[in-house]
């Protein structure tokens, strides 16, 4: 019976400290490793925090994020890393066409391990509403990816990638049995049970687990609450974290029956909407 043992990071991965990012992805791989984990999980764009927004037009910034991958990757031994990174197209010193100012640029998911980048992902649908401008830094990625994982095969996706239906029906048209979702999504009132509505639609959709990783902190007018979550193959919601809370989750999904067992996760009386958002705002001014 196909088991997959994983830790889910939902931490605050602070926009620009890319080496202090780096530390904080391996120290987080060692405690995982540890506890018997077999895969971390890292939010969307940890490497660089969420939202980079023009550090990703410095070469000298995408050449530190590089790097870091390279450290990560020959340091993460014996556990896998599932890290969110900006990702150039091109060798570095390449310079976008005259008639446009993006630059080669994906927002990523690599999976690491023993100096060995073994897949990537490229984020499909890239918002470009409201707080979000993703389109003038990346380029859509057009391919879906399973990859296997402990022996579950696994489908990526990031963030808006499971607001839109593409993007989940095609892995599972792959032969997904578990979908990973990291995330950098912002709060706002109402957004949890928009998000785990999302989740259980999906889930329900496709006969297959969801695993939802959403980034914590604050970065300068944007908050996001974590609340990561798991929801097995028949919809039902699983396991929900803290708003607000730094957590290392771990769990483990039985490929077979589509569910999840999680372990140990931090635990908190149901709040009030106005008991949620004055954590967030006093979280954001820390």
């Amino acid at each position: 019976m196909p088991t997959l043992r994983f830790a889910l990071a939902q931490q605050d991965f602070a926009v620009g400290a890319v080496s202090a990012n780096a530390d904080r992805v391996l120290e987080l791989a060692a405690t995982a490793r540890g506890q018997g984990a077999g895969l971390l999980v890292c939010p969307e764009l940890a490497l660089c925090g969420y939202p980079p927004e023009d550090l990703l037009l410095r070469p000298g910034f995408l050449d530190a994020c590089d790097a870091a991958m390279a450290r990560i990757a020959k340091d993460c031994q014996g556990i896998e890393v599932l890290l969110g990174h900006p990702l150039r197209t091109a060798k570095p010193g390449h310079t976008p066409d005259e008639c446009s100012s993006k630059p080669p640029l994906l927002n990523a998911a690599s999976l690491l391990r023993d100096d060995t980048e073994k897949v990537r992902y490229a984020k499909q649908a890239l918002p470009n509403y409201t707080v979000f401008d993703e389109k003038r830094y990346f380029t859509p990625g057009s391919e879906d990816r399973v990859i296997e994982i402990h022996g579950v095969r696994v489908g990526l996706l990031i963030c808006e990638d499971i607001w839109v239906d593409a993007p989940a029906q095609a892995a599972c048209d792959a032969g997904a049995e578990l979908l990973l979702v990291i995330n950098a999504s912002p709060y706002c009132r109402g957004k949890r049970q928009e998000r785990a509505e999302i989740l259980q639609r999906q889930a329900r959709t496709h006969g297959v687990g969801i695993a939802y990783l959403n980034l914590v902190g604050g970065q300068d007018d944007l908050l996001f609450d974590g609340s990561s979550l798991l929801v097995d193959g028949n919809g039902q919601l699983a396991a929900q974290a803290p708003a607000f809370i730094d957590a290392l989750l771990r769990a483990e999904y039985d490929a077979e029956r589509r569910c999840f067992a999680a372990f140990d996760w931090p635990t908190t009386s149901p709040q009030a909407e106005v008991a949620v958002l004055y954590d967030g705002l006093v979280r954001g001014i820390r």
